[in-house]
């Protein structure tokens, strides 16, 4: 995970008529760095939402990651645990139905963001950095 620039979480709960779009979105965007994907389900117990996550993590290993919650935590336990294990300068959280229909976005939030160091935090796409000012 050291050679990303950015993490994009994608939290999850019982979505999965609506998640594989979002997550095809973030496949799809084009940039000029690497970027990771977490998926946080938050113990999802409808249709086939876990085996749907899997099948993404198994087929993109090198991209995305998988977290599995053991109990329903709600939406901030579900993100803290993603924040736990991020390790990029920059992350960006979306909800299993948001996506991105441009796929230059996250290219355009971080260039901005490179090129002006006084801003922490991008909204419009959510791209934080760890490392404010």
């Amino acid at each position: 995970m050291n050679d990303f620039m950015l993490t994009v979480i994608i939290l999850n709960y019982n979505q999965a008529n609506l998640i594989s779009e979002a997550i095809e979105y973030m496949l799809m965007q084009k940039t000029n760095f690497a970027f990771h994907i977490i998926i946080s389900d938050d113990y999802s117990q409808k249709d086939n939402n876990i085996e749907l996550l899997q099948s993404y993590a198994e087929k993109y290993t090198e991209k995305i990651t998988l977290l599995l919650a053991k109990e329903n935590g709600k939406i901030l336990k579900n993100t803290l645990r993603a924040l736990a294990i991020t390790k990029t300068p920059y992350f960006t959280v979306l909800d299993g139905d948001d996506y991105l229909t441009d796929e230059n976005h996250l290219q355009r939030a971080i260039d901005f963001l490179e090129a002006n160091p006084k801003f922490s935090i991008l909204i419009g796409g959510w791209i934080l950095s760890f490392f404010p000012l």
